[in-house]
């Protein structure tokens, strides 16, 4: 998977699993909102066609894009309790590969 992506999707990660827990809610939406502007600028100001990525800008943004459905899904229509299983295994999963990489 993308490095760029799984650094946001983390952040979209734990957001989805605190809501669901109801702590620390407000520290995860700004972690989010930033990450998400990290993102912007980055792509801002990386070159088009640049080979210093793991991958292209497109592809970062349809991993993002592709991640951000599924959690979005597996929130709205799964139990509370099972939705935050899930989606807790998933960030543990991501933050584990990131610094594996």
């Amino acid at each position: 998977m993308i490095l760029l992506a799984k650094y946001i999707h983390i952040l979209q990660i734990y957001h989805d699993y605190n809501m669901l827990l109801c702590s620390v809610k407000w520290a995860n939406i700004a972690g989010t909102l930033l990450g998400s502007y990290y993102f912007k600028e980055f792509k801002k100001y990386s070159p088009p066609g640049s080979n210093n990525l793991p991958g292209t800008m497109n592809q970062h943004i349809v991993v993002v894009t592709w991640i951000v459905l599924l959690n979005t899904f597996i929130v709205s229509k799964l139990p509370k309790a099972s939705a935050a299983e899930i989606v807790g295994k998933e960030g543990v999963l991501m933050y584990v590969s990131c610094n594996v990489l």
